[in-house]
């Protein structure tokens, strides 16, 4: 009976059922009896599934005592419950733990069961698992290719089990920028769970996990089109889970979220993390990592439509429940400090959210290694932060270890070395060398052609950046003809109400502003102000900027000044002054 409360979610019905097993196996049987220790197992599974990860391992290691004194600490039930105190040891950090039970499991079954047992394939997937985390995929490929062969020659190739293999495979595909080996892999984790006999496996919970999954990678690939047609599946595998299944869909919720995110639609974003929880708070509850992983992705959305304030108090409770459930030390809470420190940034206190990313570098170098890619990621911000306190020398030198980690890591052709080159550029426009920094964008411009579809919008921003340079050379034609291209991916791909658009724009007026062409600037200029309106939350940006200081927003009022309304086009021109970085930044997030 309380599996079967364990199936429908129910963990809290299912953990008092189990807890009446033990007080009646205890009086009966004794607390050392293997039956005591198999009861602790199926508890542990409750709170693993609660993300309890502290009472699954407290049960784990009473179950481990016992199993060893009763069975032989070479036995396979032995193993069991080694593999699933891995699991839960990964999930709170403790790596090399994990690592360790994960190698005595695996040799456990290796000479009891043998190589090509399912179970021996169980513990390599974990393995595999402890490798990604780490952020060392080559090595969890190699796992998983041996464990997808073992699980296709026992179970047979359209098991789930050969499902989960296959979407780890496309994780750290993924991780590695490789979106269309991963899109591959997904297909075929989505044909086995959809079942190749009338969608037999069509209720499977990891089912729409695979395709949000894939809806990721079109996006990545800037496959919108294929992108949209996702849901509609999304939403049959959702609509024939139970009720009180829901909570399966949290994974998948969040990741449509992330995709609403990379196309600018944050209040869509906002419902399905809503959704999420709805979802979580009555059956996990909220004081756990699955429900600050949500609460993290909340704020990141209040942070892109400006309000700051509402996000670093989301972060505060995100950080409060990863430290009592998770430590310091775990790169979940490293990352919700980083967060923090972006909207600080963002905030203006520059040399707050410096401290809080080189601190954040640090603690990702121990918990993951000094060459982990969200290393890459915390010195790539931080070189962010050098380059607005004007210190670009030493921006240039963080982007260049940089640039190493991810070459490293994640190969030439991932997006985040992309953009770690294009903030080199930056650096170089920074110190007036704007040919230099053309030179870099188009060999930038060449890797983005060879590797991604020519209407991804991460070709679009490096076209933005070639054509300010163009602008800064005193050619105005070319920076214009540049910003038509760009303006035309991104009405395409991210909308023509997303605030990228708006400051691509922007910078197509100050085009028509060099080519004597003032009215049709302010054209331009009314309609970024419109789409800022509506994207944006008015009056959070730069409350304190002194328009006479904006070049580009004096120049524009010089070229109107036979104009009656020019107060009303100065108060628009601040408008849309206000909203710039928050522009810019969300066109990066994209």
């Amino acid at each position: 009976m309380a599996q079967c409360f364990r199936h429908q979610r129910k963990f809290d019905e299912a953990l008092a059922l189990l807890q009446k097993c033990l007080d009646v196996q205890e009086e009966t049987l004794g607390c050392k009896h293997p039956s005591y220790a198999r009861t602790l197992y199926a508890m542990a599974q409750c709170h693993l599934d609660k993300c309890d990860y502290s009472s699954a391992i407290r049960c784990l290691q009473q179950c481990r005592e016992i199993e060893a004194q009763a069975l032989g600490p070479n036995h396979p039930g032995y193993a069991n419950t080694l593999r699933l105190q891995a699991q839960c040891k990964l999930a709170v950090a403790l790596y090399e733990d994990a690592f360790n039970d994960l190698e005595s499991c695996k040799r456990v079954y290796e000479e009891t069961l043998g190589a090509r047992h399912p179970l021996y394939a169980a513990a390599l997937y974990t393995l595999a698992q402890y490798h990604r985390l780490k952020g060392e995929t080559t090595k969890a490929l190699e796992l998983l290719c041996v464990c997808a062969d073992i699980e296709t020659s026992s179970l047979g190739p359209d098991h789930p089990g050969l499902a989960n293999t296959k979407r780890m495979q496309a994780q750290c595909e993924m991780a590695r920028g490789n979106f269309r080996i991963a899109l591959g892999l997904l297909q075929e984790c989505r044909r086995i769970l959809e079942g190749t006999q009338g969608q037999a496996h069509c209720k499977h919970p990891s089912l729409p996990l695979t395709l949000a999954n894939m809806a990721l990678c079109h996006l990545e690939l800037g496959e919108f089109a294929e992108a949209a047609q996702i849901p509609s599946s999304f939403k049959e595998a959702q609509e024939q889970l139970p009720g009180d299944q829901l909570l399966a869909m949290v994974g998948a919720w969040r990741i449509e979220a992330k995709c609403c995110m990379v196309r600018g639609r944050l209040k869509d974003a906002v419902k399905l993390l809503k959704a999420c929880m709805a979802a979580q708070s009555p059956t996990t509850g909220e004081d756990n990592p699955d429900f600050s992983a949500t609460l993290y992705m909340m704020a990141q959305c209040e942070r892109l439509l400006g309000r700051y304030d509402q996000a670093r108090h989301l972060l505060g409770k995100c950080a409060g429940i990863q430290m009592h459930m998770l430590g310091k030390e775990h790169p979940a809470f490293i990352s919700t400090r980083k967060e923090l420190a972006l909207c600080l940034m963002a905030q203006g206190h520059l040399r707050a959210a410096l401290r809080i990313l080189l601190k954040c570098r640090e603690a990702f170098s121990k918990t993951l290694g000094p060459g982990h890619f969200l290393v890459a990621g915390a010195m790539f911000r931080a070189a962010e932060c050098q380059l607005c306190l004007g210190c670009v020398a030493i921006a240039e030198r963080l982007l260049g270890e940089c640039a190493k980690i991810e070459v490293a890591t994640l190969g030439r052709s991932h997006p985040g070395l992309a953009n770690t080159q294009r903030l080199q550029a930056v650096c170089r426009m920074a110190g007036g060398d704007f040919q230099g920094a053309l030179k870099l964008l188009q060999a930038n411009e060449e890797a983005y052609h060879e590797h991604l579809d020519n209407a991804h919008p991460m070709r679009a921003s490096g076209l933005y950046l070639m054509a300010f340079c163009h602008l800064e050379l005193e050619s105005p034609e070319e920076a214009k003809r540049l910003l038509d291209e760009t303006a035309l991916i991104e009405g395409v791909t991210l909308g023509k109400d997303h605030p990228a658009l708006a400051n691509t724009l922007k910078g197509k007026a100050q085009c028509c502003l060099q080519l004597g062409q003032p009215r049709e600037a302010l054209e331009i200029i009314e309609n970024c102000r419109a789409i800022f309106s509506a994207a944006l939350v008015a009056g959070t940006f730069f409350k304190d900027l002194d328009l006479r200081k904006d070049r580009f927003a004096s120049r524009l009022c010089v070229h109107l000044t036979s104009f009656t309304a020019s107060l009303d086009i100065t108060s628009q021109l601040r408008d849309v002054t206000r909203a710039r970085e928050a522009s810019t930044e969300a066109g990066v997030e994209s």
